[in-house]
């Protein structure tokens, strides 16, 4: 098999593409619109971190270190400051993000409309920890240290372009555009293959 077959025909990528275009049935059936799309996408960071946590504790042998509530307590920093941001940026006719209560009632109202797709995206991560991690060994390749960041690296860049396309959209009042909000998730698509593939480069390619 060629590379390229093997790529994208690899279990956890070929899952993660497939969960990754449920959204657009959101968008093409149900409504959503740009901010939907990025709150899906913030959740999902939200599951990323839960599972890096699995498998920091795989890699110590699930023994206590402190770089665990560590990395918990600077996760949670980092995910309140991007919620913050995208509160403020993306639904600017709402009371600042300092209305934290404001900001839980607007996200569980999101919730209970992509819940299904975040569910999924769950169980896409959950296929990777268990298919790469655990059964093809991954954890032994790995210190806890470096794992602790790998989280930041895969999100940071995608988020910011994702932000960044979706702050396009709306600028050019095209939020409700179906073919706008197509454009966006495929990118992600992109991002998140791409930092699938880096990620889990030797298991796939060997």
């Amino acid at each position: 098999m060629s590379k390229a077959n093997k790529i994208f025909f690899y279990p956890s990528s070929l899952v993660l593409v497939l969960v990754n275009l449920i959204p657009l049935l959101g968008v093409l059936f149900l409504g959503w619109d740009v901010f939907s799309i990025i709150i899906l996408y913030w959740m999902e960071s939200a599951v990323i971190g839960f599972f890096n946590i699995l498998k920091m504790q795989k890699i110590n042998n699930y023994k206590f270190t402190p770089l665990l509530p560590f990395f918990i307590m600077h996760y949670a920093i980092f995910m309140f400051v991007h919620l913050s941001f995208i509160i403020n940026f993306f639904q600017p006719n709402l009371q600042p993000a300092s209305d934290q209560l404001e900001a839980l009632v607007i996200i569980w109202q999101y919730f209970r409309s992509i819940f299904i797709s975040l569910f999924l995206i769950f169980l896409s991560h959950g296929l990777s920890f268990i298919y790469n991690f655990i059964k093809r060994e991954e954890f032994k390749h790995i210190s806890i240290k470096q794992q602790m960041f790998i989280p930041y690296r895969r999100i940071i860049i995608m988020h910011l372009v994702i932000m960044l396309a979706g702050a396009g959209i709306i600028y050019l009042e095209y939020d409700k555009a179906v073919s706008a909000i197509v454009f966006l998730v495929i990118l992600k698509i992109i991002f998140d293959l791409g930092s699938h593939i880096f990620e889990h480069r030797k298991n796939i390619l060997n």
